[in-house]
């Protein structure tokens, strides 16, 4: 019988609508929303992200202003909650989730439970990454840490979960816009994608520890291992990432260890109905986390 290991759940974001596949073949298996968009138990409004702790998947439903709970196994609805200014990144710790207002500049820690929120952190206008948040486009935590990515200031930041600055790059050999990413507490795999036709286009895996990149795979194009928009969380499962390809419309498969390429799927809906396998502008894919010693779910994605 199948687990919930076996899945991934993706945000097809302009068709307003939350997919959960096969992650063997990337094949479809069920979806929930409603075209156009809605406000309802069963619509979605833009939705930007989601993460998943294995039970459940909370998604950042930006243009409701609130993030939704639903089941992995059905996804059916289960309760929602306001977030007013755009909830537009999420991920979990398996604990909390932390939600990220890109207008706000804002990041909160928020129970899972009732999606009730405990603390927030930022402020706006902010431009200093040692005091808040600015344009927070991502994130991504192993239960010790955050790692979030400024999409205008192009900073990539790690913070403690307790909102503590520890440390940050700014550009560096892969410049551009930081976006989102995924970790398993030793490496992190992270975008940087710049405007819709920028060159800068990578997915980069780095170590924890300072930041360092470790590869890179990327420019613009439409090839295996080339990108035209990384925005949302990347799903990881211990062996292989699973990227959302924006503007290729696309999902793709590829190993975390190197970053080959394994498969893709996905082409455009263009204005009509779409089918299970046509997207518009995808942002964001989650899974759960390879089995660890303690509980880590990755989900970010992620753009």
């Amino acid at each position: 019988m199948a687990s919930q290991r076996d899945y991934l759940w993706m945000a097809d974001t302009n068709n307003h609508r939350i997919i959960k596949r096969n992650k063997s073949d990337l094949s479809f298996v069920s979806e929930v929303g409603v075209r156009g968009g809605g406000a309802g138990n069963d619509g979605h409004s833009v939705p930007n992200d989601l993460c998943t702790d294995g039970t459940y998947i909370y998604i950042a439903d930006t243009g409701n202003n609130r993030v939704v709970k639903r089941r992995c196994d059905d996804l059916t609805y289960v309760t929602k909650a306001t977030f007013t200014g755009g909830p537009n990144a999420i991920c979990t710790d398996g604990t909390y989730l932390y939600v990220i207002y890109n207008s706000k500049n804002t990041i909160s820690k928020v129970l899972r439970s009732d999606l009730s929120v405990v603390s927030s952190f930022g402020s706006s206008p902010q431009s200093n990454h040692a005091l808040g948040i600015y344009h927070g486009e991502g994130v991504t935590t192993d239960g010790t840490y955050l790692y979030i990515g400024c999409r205008d200031a192009e900073w990539l930041l790690k913070y403690t979960v307790d909102f503590t600055f520890v440390a940050a790059i700014f550009r560096d050999d892969y410049a551009g816009e930081s976006r989102s990413g995924v970790t398993d507490g030793t490496f992190l795999w992270f975008e940087t994608s710049g405007a819709e036709n920028d060159n800068v286009q990578y997915l980069v895996k780095r170590d924890c520890s300072d930041l360092a990149s470790v590869w890179a795979v990327g420019g613009l194009g439409s090839g295996n291992t080339q990108w035209h928009g990384l925005r949302g969380s990347i799903g990881y499962d211990g062996t292989h990432l699973f990227v959302a390809d924006v503007y290729n419309h696309r999902i793709k498969k590829l190993l975390a260890s190197d970053g080959s390429f394994v498969a893709k799927i996905g082409t455009y809906t263009g204005e009509g109905s779409p089918a299970n396998d046509t997207f518009k502008f995808p942002y964001a894919i989650a899974t759960m986390g390879a089995p660890v010693s303690f509980p880590r779910v990755y989900g970010t994605i992620i753009g």
